[in-house]
């Protein structure tokens, strides 16, 4: 689970957030692929039924002159295995193992989070990992609400809360899984299969979303960094979008930064830096996704 808000009567909310990985085996070092088009191919082997990575994220999100002042923080620790896989999908379990969250505006958040502790969401996958389709939506769910009567015994209220929830994710193919592996959705858009050597500017994106009101979102992305030697590609991506006519104006300023393994194709290191203005209210959001382990190098 990735971020929290306003919802289930001001208990939760979850953020939810496409590739497809170059195939080939294991190089000693990187090669640029079309050299001329300066492109950089992200991974150099195929993905594993049995590959396990345990990744930590952290994220602290301050708020300021709105009506409530403060800052939240949440920790977790999760591991996603590859357990299948077909031609163009993969079958990921992701399980979240440690987590912690502070937040003063709804003290009893930590009891959803603790009951996601434990809980194997096995789901299909794209091959950039965004989920696609539960697997075992059932399990997990009557996993959840075991641990959930060890964290918040007898909260009829809570419990009625996330049921209610549930039922409107399930509405989706996805259903689970994007509550629970909100971080996946974060990875899953900067694991591309290639990366563009320069600077990319992407054409304005401008739409109208209500009579009178503008959305005007200009993106960029391309390679900050190429350490050959190790394996290992770093890249940026960011929008800013800016809002016109409504009521308040509003901006949405967003960066996100990846190291990404260049041998087997997953994030190593990401960084996530959001600043969203809503007349005099901001809300600066910080996370921070880090793999385990020592890198794999080039293999």
């Amino acid at each position: 689970m990735r971020r929290f808000g306003p919802v289930l009567a001001g208990l939760l909310t979850a953020a939810l957030l496409a590739a497809t990985p170059a195939s080939g085996q294991p190089a000693p070092s990187v090669e640029l692929k079309n050299p001329k088009g300066g492109i950089v191919e992200t991974q150099q082997r195929p993905f594993r039924q049995g590959d396990r990575y345990r990744f930590v994220s952290e994220t602290v999100s301050t708020m300021t002159g709105g009506d409530f002042d403060g800052r939240q923080t949440n920790r977790q620790m999760f591991d996603v295995e590859i357990i299948g896989g077909g031609p163009d999908f993969l079958v990921l379990r992701y399980t979240l193992r440690e987590a912690t969250i502070d937040d003063p505006r709804q003290p009893g958040i930590d009891k959803v989070l603790r009951a996601m502790v434990g809980v194997p969401v096995e789901f299909k996958a794209y091959p950039s990992v965004t989920p696609r389709e539960m697997v075992n939506g059932e399990a997990a769910k009557a996993h959840f609400f075991r641990n959930l009567e060890q964290t918040a015994p007898g909260d009829s209220a809570l419990r009625k809360g996330m049921e209610d929830q549930f039922a409107r994710l399930e509405k989706r193919p996805e259903g689970l899984a994007a509550l629970f592996a909100g971080d996946l959705g974060v990875m899953a858009g900067m694991q591309i299969p290639a990366i563009t050597i320069e600077r990319t500017v992407i054409p304005d994106q401008i739409y109208t979303p209500a009579p009178g009101v503008t959305v005007t979102k200009k993106a960029y992305l391309g390679l900050d960094n190429l350490a050959a030697g190790r394996c290992e590609a770093t890249y940026s991506r960011g929008t800013v979008s800016t809002v016109t006519g409504a009521p308040e104006p509003q901006s949405e300023d967003l960066k996100t930064t990846a190291t990404l393994s260049i041998h087997d194709g997953w994030v190593l290191r990401l960084s996530e830096v959001s600043i969203h203005t809503v007349g005099p209210a901001t809300t600066r959001r910080e996370l921070k996704i880090t793999r385990q382990g020592d890198p794999p190098g080039c293999g």
